[in-house]
């Protein structure tokens, strides 16, 4: 589980500049991305509590 959360954080962090540079090019792409980037973070919060709690 330990793993787990990591990864996870590690693809979200790394997910934001591919999202930043999105919106600088095409803002549209930025925006379809963003949801992508909340379900990362909220993955990796999900991942995390079950690491910690158990």
């Amino acid at each position: 589980m330990l793993l787990a959360w990591i990864a996870l954080l590690i693809t979200a962090l790394l997910t934001i500049p591919m999202v930043i540079i999105a919106f600088q090019t095409q803002s549209w792409a930025g925006l379809i991305l963003l949801p992508y980037l909340l379900w990362l973070f909220t993955a990796t919060s999900l991942s995390f509590g079950y690491y910690w709690l158990n």
